[in-house]
């Protein structure tokens, strides 16, 4: 198995997450994946550090991290035991993630802020696209079966937010709001999805650990003039992210004719005289 790298060697790509924390999350991706059984024997601390090429201390405070998560149990006389195996997910987590239509029965939804701001952030732009401010910005938290999977910086127009009804934005999904109410005005989504670490105020939030893997996805949805109508920032848990997107064929190849014009596709051959 690969060793971790020493900090001299980190770059950029892991760059800033304690090795520790890096050391976790491999763990806890090896007992994801059934490299011990629930009430087996993990090698001793000593063996770990050699195998990662860690030192002793770093060992410890990766299993005291999955500790505090519940997978392990580690003393004295004992060593350290996988106690339990992180939650799976499934298919009504799969809903609550991908259906913009997801039923307030699969999904809880809390506020933390809103508050108007003149622009989106660039980082969140699709390529071209205008903003046209203000914009109410809601920052919410996502929940499944009492257990938070994701925290959101949502951007949408203020002129779309007076439209829509207060008590549906603590019960459903902002984009499906969007696709009941403003079907015929929307455009194009661009999804980016990018693999970070949960940091202090991430841990918090989202019940995990400091150096979990979080799954990052920036969302902007355009209107018929191209202009941006929402834009948001969203950090999934890593172990409970499930992306599942479906499109038709027809779109897919309508898509590809417009980003590379240049690329002959079967239909836009059979179209030409």
């Amino acid at each position: 198995m690969k060793r971790i790298r020493t900090p001299r060697e980190r770059k950029s790509g892991a760059e800033g997450v304690a090795l520790y924390a890096q050391l976790a999350a491999t763990l806890r991706h090896q007992i994801a994946h059934g490299q011990w059984q629930v009430g087996d024997q993990l090698p001793s601390v000593a063996a770990l550090a050699a195998e990662h090429g860690v030192a002793i201390v770093t060992v410890r405070q990766a299993i005291r991290i999955l500790v505090e998560e519940g997978l392990l149990t580690s003393g004295r006389g004992i060593g350290t035991l996988l106690k339990a195996l992180p939650p799976k997910p499934n298919d009504a987590l799969r809903s609550a993630i991908n259906d913009p239509l997801a039923r307030q029965s699969e999904l809880a939804i809390a506020i933390l802020s809103e508050s108007v701001v003149g622009e989106v952030p660039e980082r969140l732009l699709a390529a071209g696209a205008p903003g046209v401010g203000p914009y109410v910005c809601l920052r919410k938290i996502h929940a499944h079966d009492g257990l938070p999977f994701c925290v959101m910086s949502i951007y949408l127009a203020e002129v779309v937010y007076r439209q829509l009804d207060r008590k549906s934005l603590r019960s459903q999904k902002i984009n499906g709001l969007l696709i009941k109410n403003f079907r015929d005005d929307i455009q194009k989504m661009r999804t980016l999805v990018t693999i970070s670490a949960a940091d202090a105020e991430m841990s918090k939030l989202l019940q995990c650990a400091v150096g979990a893997p979080l799954a990052n996805v920036v969302r902007c949805i355009t209107d018929k003039r191209g202009q941006v109508v929402y834009a948001g920032e969203f950090q999934y848990v890593g172990e409970r992210f499930i992306l599942d997107f479906q499109s038709e064929i027809d779109m897919l190849v309508a898509d590809s004719e417009e980003r590379f014009p240049h690329v002959k596709t079967r239909r836009s051959a059979s179209s030409q005289p």
